[in-house]
């Protein structure tokens, strides 16, 4: 049983280090925010994504979940961190097509006052 703990916990470990890994990746390429990288990070969320679904959480021992503790509230930390980027990300492609949608429109009513 302790062997299956380890391997459990090991997994676990390995696990998240991929998350981890990719947490970097995705904050590296927002930091660098250059519009050609969108694809790159959507494919980047998606296997964060993956990669999160995958931690055995089910097969940890209590005791494992209480020595992983830091980990743990290091996942939360990641997952919040990011919802929040996004949500600003979001907002600011909202407001930039906002204000490009004005700036079309601006430059409709331009041509009909000279006929165009």
């Amino acid at each position: 049983m302790d062997s299956e703990n380890r391997d459990a916990k090991s997994a676990w470990l390995s696990q998240f280090q991929v998350v981890t890994e990719l947490n970097r990746q995705i904050k590296t390429v927002l930091a660098e925010g250059k519009p050609e990288d969108l694809d790159n990070l959507e494919s980047l969320v998606k296997r964060q994504d993956a990669a999160i679904r995958a931690l055995p959480f089910d097969s940890l021992s209590e005791q494992d979940v209480v020595s992983l503790e830091e980990q743990i509230n290091s996942l939360r930390t990641m997952i919040t961190e990011l919802q929040s980027i996004f949500q600003q990300v979001q907002e600011q492609i909202l407001t930039e097509s906002s204000k490009l949608k004005s700036q079309g429109r601006s430059i409709g009513a331009y041509y009909k006052t000279l006929g165009l």
